[in-house]
């Protein structure tokens, strides 16, 4: 690996580590949070949380239903639920030592 790809990814590990240490929760997006669920999610966990409607329904175009009286609800839609990701407090300290190690290794190779 060469100086230049070494001292990147120490940079970056660098600044994922402050980050994390900054932030202390991520609210997912609609998109991402039905990606979440439909990948990652324990399917118990979800069918507790009364989530599982939410990965089934999507937008239909069908011209019968936009005819119907449940074209109203479409119009005003519930909100969207959004996945709230809370990271462990330690876990910025080994990304960050990682990114220090790396960055001093980088800094001892020869220049490319």
């Amino acid at each position: 690996m060469s100086r230049t790809t070494t001292l990147t990814i120490a940079f970056l590990l660098l600044f994922v580590g402050l980050k994390l240490r900054t932030v202390q929760s991520y609210h997912l997006t609609p998109a991402a949070t039905k990606f979440w669920i439909e990948r990652i999610e324990d399917p118990e966990i979800v069918a507790k949380q009364g989530l599982q409607n939410f990965t089934n329904s999507g937008p239909s175009n069908s011209m019968f239903q936009s005819a119907s009286y449940s074209s109203f609800n479409q119009m005003n839609p519930l909100p969207a639920p959004q996945k709230v990701v809370t990271p462990p407090n330690w876990i910025c300290w080994p990304i960050f030592f990682l990114g220090a190690f790396m960055f001093l290794t980088g800094l001892s190779m020869p220049k490319d």
